[in-house]
């Protein structure tokens, strides 16, 4: 970098003056050699312009468009390479309690452009099974490995809190070296944010309030932890957040990649019995902000920082039109990161509307589609918006969000007469694999001779010591209707009660039962 001492432009190239402006205002001419020599200019004369969010077909819409990644080079290449690394025991995954041939890949999670997430798990009839029978396993595919700095990252955050809103690294830190290129994590079976948004988009299932309350509030948790280093707690008396004992020398923490893929879900636990818990994870672009870094190595922090993370995820501090600005380190916009960096991307995720804030004007330019959420109320929509003013000192306070959060959910609480209401969690969880259609068995014709099926129970697995009209139905379907697997598991307990639960499965059920005519 040139003269980042003196207070004046930055030294940049036109390839990269012309990708921001490009960014700002797509379509757009790129500009000239000489038209980019003098372009410096004012604050006074920068007019800054929200990036139009791109075009969503499906309802309803998110207020961040997905990430688009490009094409493998060579799809066979790849393939060979997943196949490998599902074939390979990663560095500390296995133990003298747990040997590398009890473990095994079963599949990929997920790719990005700097890695592969596959699934390794311990056998699950092998002795002693350790404390994480599934990993999820992060492989570099990049040319410079930094998983090491992403480890150490990621763990000093969740230390000393061991918060449930940090994804866990189970890589021992004896591993973090340079060229480290296998991280092993804590496996989160309920997939991310992402997926979960992507499943009620299909299924055109908008999610309830105190949904969005929830998961709002595990986002919050999360930037807490990297800001104080631990989560809020609550103070009951004044019925509002606060931190008991301030860890002294804490740095904060910004992740600068927040989007729907990189929360993560697990499973629903005593403090999160409606909704699974979100995780942040993937801290490979994050920085710690050192109060002692000045001058022209904090001109060149900013910049790093300014070209790291996901494009159309990228806050005001990195997309401003005000780094063109002559005095653009005081214009409380360019460079400007912090938690409130965190705050913008939370707001990012959750929908986004079009409407003044508290019935008055906003203070500021905001960013986010114009969509229409008339169900939820006022308070969960303003909190959103504020999310992203453009200025980082106008956006919410972590401090003021959690305490508005709990008390809107300890609200909702009292309503329901003290009791946890909400979603069913088939809404909320993944899917069960759909299985593959099979071969529809033949209609039995009723006023003929019936062929009991232990007959063929007799010849496919030998003589049955049991033959109840529930064993049998069990049996056949799984045997014969593997798609209808879940539909008869369901209903094993009732199958020979007339009528049975299940309409479907009526007159098979009748077949089967010799209890019943046929």
């Amino acid at each position: 970098m040139a003269n980042l001492n003196v207070a004046g432009p930055l030294d940049i190239s036109l390839d990269e003056y012309n990708l921001w402006k490009d960014y700002n205002n797509p379509g757009a001419p790129e500009a000239t050699a000489a038209e980019f020599a003098q372009h410096w200019q004012t604050h006074a004369d920068i007019i800054t312009l929200a990036r139009p969010p791109p075009a969503l077909a499906r309802q309803p819409p998110r207020p961040i468009g997905p990430v688009s990644r490009p094409p493998p080079e060579s799809i066979a290449s790849l393939s060979q390479q997943k196949q490998l690394f599902l074939n390979t025991i990663p560095p500390g995954l296995a133990s003298a309690q747990s040997p590398a041939f009890f473990w095994k890949g079963i599949k990929i999670l997920g790719e990005g452009g700097n890695g592969i997430v596959g699934l390794f798990q311990f056998d699950p009839l092998a002795p002693n099974p350790p404390v994480h029978s599934k990993v999820a396993v992060k492989l570099n595919t990049t040319d410079v490995s930094i998983l090491d700095e992403e480890a150490t990252m990621m763990r000093n955050c969740r230390l000393p809190s061991l918060s449930d809103h940090i994804v866990e690294v189970l890589t021992p830190p004896s591993l973090f070296v340079p060229g480290l290129q296998r991280l092993i994590l804590e496996y989160c079976p309920q997939g991310s944010l992402e997926g979960l948004i992507n499943r009620r988009i299909q299924r055109n299932l908008p999610f309830e309030e105190i949904t969005l309350w929830r998961i709002f509030e595990c986002l919050v948790d999360a930037c807490s932890v990297m800001q104080n280093g631990q989560e809020f707690d609550w103070d009951p008396v004044n019925n509002c957040a606060v931190i008991n004992n301030p860890i002294a020398n804490r740095l904060e923490m910004v992740h600068l990649d927040v989007k729907p893929d990189n929360i993560v879900l697990s499973e629903r636990n005593t403090a999160h019995p409606m909704a699974p818990i979100c995780k942040f994870t993937d801290f490979a672009h994050s920085w710690e902000l050192d109060p002692t870094v000045q001058g022209a190595a904090l001109d060149q922090q900013k910049l790093a920082m300014r070209e790291t993370g996901t494009p159309d995820y990228y806050p005001p501090e990195q997309f401003s039109e005000t780094w063109n600005a002559s005095d653009w380190r005081v214009t409380g916009i360019a460079g400007e990161f912090s938690t409130a960096t965190n705050v913008w991307g939370v707001g990012a995720i959750m929908y986004q509307p079009d409407y003044d804030l508290n019935g008055s004007p906003a203070r500021g330019n905001t960013y986010g589609p114009e969509t229409q959420i008339q169900n939820y109320s006022a308070t969960l929509r303003d909190m959103i918006q504020e999310c992203l003013y453009e200025m980082p000192a106008l956006r919410c306070r972590l401090v003021d969000m959690k305490t508005t959060i709990r008390r809107q959910i300890n609200a909702h609480f009292r309503a329901n007469n003290n009791n946890h209401v909400g979603e069913d969690w088939e809404d909320l969880e993944v899917p069960e694999p759909t299985a593959r259609p099979g071969l529809a068995p033949v209609a039995p014709i009723f006023n003929a001779p019936r062929v009991m099926p232990q007959i063929k129970y007799r010849q496919r697995m030998g003589d049955p010591v049991q033959r109840s009209p529930a064993i049998l139905m069990k049996r056949f379907c799984t045997a014969y209707i593997p798609a209808l697997r879940r539909c008869c598991k369901n209903q094993i307990n009732c199958v020979a009660l007339p009528p049975p639960r299940c309409n479907r499965h009526q007159d098979l059920s009748r077949w089967l039962s010799p209890a019943l005519p046929p």
